[in-house]
């Protein structure tokens, strides 16, 4: 994971968290690696999204189709960009857009953003204890 460090340490997610922490953080935050083969969907338009990531390495899109037939490429993304943040944390969870890979893309994830905010319902596993002494 240290080898991911840097492309971490500059996103809004873990700004202002010093680098040697991190690591520690993904640990008890149970985060796993998915890998997504080029043209493969990391999330498709209309899924419900329960999970965000982190590009730790590769290109992707956001896109959608408009009402007739035409891809529309809302941005693109690269190590560094945050999938699903907001979605997570929406009481709908709907996806408006595709997030498609445009090469092979390996991201962090982790999934049930429920807890992380105080007043949250429900339950992050490894939250408790461990992540609090960081």
């Amino acid at each position: 994971m240290n080898e991911y460090i840097d492309t971490l340490k500059d996103t809004s997610l873990f700004s202002g968290i010093e680098p040697q922490e991190i690591d520690g953080m993904l640990k008890c935050l149970s985060t796993r690696h998915v890998q997504y083969a080029k043209g493969g969907y990391i999330i498709e338009e209309g899924d419900k999204v329960y999970d965000f990531g982190i590009i730790l390495s590769g290109h992707g899109r956001a896109i959608k189709w408009d009402s007739s037939g035409r891809l529309i490429i809302i941005s693109l993304l690269k190590a560094g960009s945050e999938i699903g943040v907001i979605l997570a944390a929406s009481l709908d969870h709907k996806s408006p857009a595709a997030v498609q890979a445009q090469e092979d893309v390996l991201v962090l994830q982790r999934s049930r953003l429920n807890g992380f905010w105080p007043g949250a319902k429900g339950d992050v596993p490894g939250m408790t204890g461990c992540c609090a002494t960081i």
